[in-house]
């Protein structure tokens, strides 16, 4: 059996992927089978017995290990369901300002929110008291299963907590030389140019706007903004370079590169998809030291073995299946598909440009192809321009990459910080093109395809069925009309899909903290009602509206607050037309809102009111709430200052109930077919209330659902 390391290691992650995703007793089961059988395959006769059992009897290891690990470390922790507990540890991921997640000194992970700013990063110290809950699973959520399986805790932060940078002369050095890294970056660049790039040099992601980040993810190259295997291996080339420039032997240019590596991974710190491309790069350096030809798929494997040994969950990690699927491409498909290319274009009169070319066009194919399965499952969106966008900004990476970390670098040093300054205004210039490309892409029509389509799951089921009978005997006509049927069936499943849902309204809901927004769209006109209160809430309504390539926004109707409204909405007035706007009293008293308001058809004050919208919709406003009904399903939007009996009396039974902003008076009287809330709320929120409940966080804080004739689908949950 040839590559037994890589059979062995690629199997025993695949399989613990796969085993997160069912309980304990499924994985016993299955383990106690797949063994069974490895065992009777390896005492047969068949000429493939060392490879099959290898396989069964590996995936029975890993099944085993998924099910040991949950009934060791997860189970004991849903006892602590409804706690209020004094909590310590590391912060191993920062998910976003208010929300992190946690290594207890006991080894537990927990994830941690709060109302205010966290302001923490990877390796800092976090301790606080915090009120426990459990991630549902029982609400057809993939993310919220794969939450309540790998994270089954998550507290709230009550009070005052701490959060020290990293204890220890190492640990305290690197946690200084990152942050005056950081902040040298940031001080020379403007500040989204500048937020990005420490993004993408130090893994801190929570610096980058929001609206960036959407942007990013539309048009397929947010993996750019999270530390992968790309900016490992552009690390190690440019030490490796500077080596080669003082003349230094191919032996200590291999060490000295190997501990650059190292000293990288813990200067961003060690998550799955660091240490998988680390471990693999350190790997081939190794290799090239004892004068042997490293093999690409056995460094992958023992990678991702290391990763997932200790830790078989791992394997259900976003950033590592990412990282892994997309290496697993390119190691697999990259070099044949290169050349593929190549032959194609014929001669040049610039070989290495178009070898160049051709070897990123090939990478980004490879790498988005095997990707797209886990983004879908992941994500539950299809970025349909990933191709295209990747390959523009391709040649530009690197040097962001190199001017950016001697920026950095530079800009740490004493008395030579100034020479840092060209550097980082090329690296800037470079993240301006790039974020520019991105959300030109992003503006495009169908840049992002709902994975809830069923089309969507359709076409990535022929199109694969495709590619792989082109693989077997691969001629440039079948290349060619395998890429035209997957191009036609794919925009038929477009076409199709648009027809369907002529007439169709896709409601989506955005709930935070401390506000609510409803989004309802029907043949690109929009709705847009709740509470929209800061720069984030507006940046999320129009990544929202420029998903559904929304012409217009027909009514905005914004809740009266007590807080100060960002003056941000007012850009809604400047990029949509807008047909009519409520305001309440404050918002009208607001010189900043009321002069953008100006822009639209007609203005009201917040009143008891009825709007009809879209030709027989209608909006109903009382009080500090709103009602509305689109095409037979009543939904309600309700604060913390209504009465449920009184909004009953004018509203009625509703299909779907959004609760945010506080408990409301008479809350055991509401009855109604779906309630959504937000984390806070969702603990004090009585289960029989609704036939099912949706608890949203600031991980995925949206949910959208199409109704048509009477009956609603969710399009894709949180």
């Amino acid at each position: 059996m040839k590559r037994p390391i890589a059979v062995i290691g690629l199997t025993y992650l695949f399989t613990a992927a796969v085993a997160v995703c069912f309980s304990w007793a499924v994985c016993l089961w299955a383990g106690a089978a797949m063994g069974a059988f490895g065992l009777l395959a390896l005492f047969s006769h068949h000429p493939m017995k060392r490879c099959v059992s290898t396989v069964l009897l590996t995936a029975s290891i890993a099944c085993m290990a998924v099910m040991l690990f949950t009934l060791w470390q997860i189970e004991p922790q849903r006892a602590l369901e409804g706690k209020t507990i004094p909590v310590a540890g590391t912060v191993s991921k920062v998910t976003s300002a208010h929300s992190i997640e946690l290594k207890l000194d006991n080894g537990t992970v927990m994830a941690v929110s709060s109302r205010e700013s966290l302001d923490a990063e990877i390796g800092d110290r976090f301790s606080g008291t915090v009120a426990l809950s459990l991630y549902e699973s029982n609400n057809n959520s993939l993310y919220a299963n794969r939450k309540a399986k790998t994270v089954p805790l998550r507290g709230f932060v009550l009070g005052g907590y701490t959060v020290e940078p990293p204890q220890g002369a190492i640990r305290g050095w690197l946690y200084q030389q990152k942050q005056t890294m950081s902040n040298g970056v940031r001080r020379m660049l403007p500040k989204y140019q500048g937020n990005v790039l420490a993004g993408m040099l130090l893994g801190q992601r929570h610096l980058i706007a929001r609206e960036i980040a959407d942007d990013y993810s539309a048009s397929g190259i947010s993996h750019i903004l999270a530390i992968s295997g790309l900016h490992i291996a552009m690390i190690a080339g440019f030490f490796q370079i500077m080596w080669w420039g003082l003349h230094l032997g191919n032996r200590l240019s291999c060490i000295l590169t190997a501990a650059a590596i190292v000293l990288y991974m813990a200067l961003v710190g060690f998550t799955p998809s660091v240490v998988r491309a680390g471990v693999m790069l350190i790997l081939h350096l190794i290799a090239k030291l004892v004068s042997r030809r490293a093999d690409s798929l056995t460094s992958l494997a023992v990678a991702g073995l290391v990763i997932c040994l200790p830790n078989p969950l791992a394997a259900s990690d976003v950033s590592f299946q990412l990282s892994f699927t997309a290496t697993l491409g390119i190691v697999l498909l990259s070099a044949k598909m290169s050349d593929a290319i190549e032959k194609r274009l014929g001669q040049t009169r610039f070989p290495r440009i178009q070898q160049f070319f051709a070897s990123a066009l090939a990478m980004t194919l490879c790498a988005t192809l095997f990707t797209l399965p886990v983004m879908v499952f992941s994500f539950e969106q299809v970025a349909l321009y990933a191709p295209l966008t990747n390959l523009l900004i391709a040649p530009l990476i690197p040097l962001v990459m190199v001017f950016g970390l001697f920026a950095a670098v530079l800009s740490a040093v004493p008395f030579i910080s100034v020479a840092a300054v060209p550097f980082a205004f090329l690296s800037g210039i470079l993240v301006n093109i790039i974020s520019s490309v991105s959300a030109l892409i992003a503006a495009l029509p169908f840049s992002q395809l709902p994975a809830g389509a069923g089309f969507v799951s359709v076409w990535m089921l022929g199109a694969a069925v495709l590619i792989g009978l082109t693989a077997l005997h691969p001629t440039q006509k079948k290349i060619a009309a395998c890429s035209a049927l997957c191009a036609i069936s794919l925009m038929t499943g477009i076409l199709s899909y648009q027809l369907v849902l002529r007439g169709a309204v896709s409601i989506t809901t955005l709930i935070t903290e401390n506000s609510v927004v409803f989004i309802a769209v029907k043949d690109r006109r929009a709705a847009v009602l709740g509470d929209i209160n800061s720069k984030s809430d507006v940046y999320r309504v129009q990544a929202v509206l420029k998903r559904y390539s929304i012409d217009g926004i027909d009514l905005l109707a914004l809740q009266p607050t007590a807080k100060q409204r960002n003056g941000a909405v007012g850009s809604l007035f400047h990029l949509y037309p807008v047909g009519a706007v409520v305001l309440g009293k404050d918002d009208c008293a607001d010189e900043r809102i009321a002069m953008a308001a100006q822009a639209a058809d007609a203005v009201y004050e917040w009143g008891d009111m009825r709007i009809t919208l879209f030709g027989g919709d209608e909006v109903q406003l009382y009080q500090n709430d709103i009602s509305a009904e689109f095409s037979g399903i009543k939904t309600s939007i309700l604060t913390g200052k209504c009465d449920i009996l009184s909004s009953s009396r004018r509203f009625g039974c509703c299909d779907i109930a959004v609760l945010a902003g506080g408990i409301p008076q008479g809350i055991g009287n509401l009855r109604c077919n779906t309630l959504i809330t937000n984390r806070i709320y969702g603990g004090e929120v009585h289960a029989g209330l609704a036939t099912s409940t949706y608890v949203m966080d600031e991980d995925k804080p949206e949910i959208s659902y199409i109704v048509k004739n009477d009956r609603l689908k969710m399009l894709e949950d949180g």
